[in-house]
């Protein structure tokens, strides 16, 4: 049987990001890994990505979750890094 820990291996994001969908969708971790995995294989899943990213950084300003915060913000620039937007891609992501 897999543990979580084997699915995060796998997964091409990090536990961060993982998280980050799963508060985002509310859904399981394990659903959110797959989720991530699925995103990142196009361009418009990896804006979908930055997008749900970003709306939980906002969500958590907005409640006043400091830790959380840091936490997501960490997350999302871990995952800008490895996957940046183009500016096509950013336009199409305001569309």
């Amino acid at each position: 049987m897999l543990s979580i820990q084997d699915l995060l291996d796998f997964c091409d994001l990090g536990h961060k990001e993982i998280e980050a969908i799963a508060d985002h969708q509310r859904i399981p971790l394990v659903a959110a890994a797959e989720l991530g995995q699925r995103l990142i294989q196009t361009d418009q899943g990896q804006i979908k990505l930055h997008s749900m990213l970003l709306d939980s950084m906002h969500s958590a300003l907005a409640r006043g979750e400091k830790e959380r915060l840091l936490q997501l913000t960490e997350g999302f620039l871990s995952f800008h890094r490895q996957y940046p937007l183009t500016t096509l891609a950013y336009a199409q992501r305001s569309v």
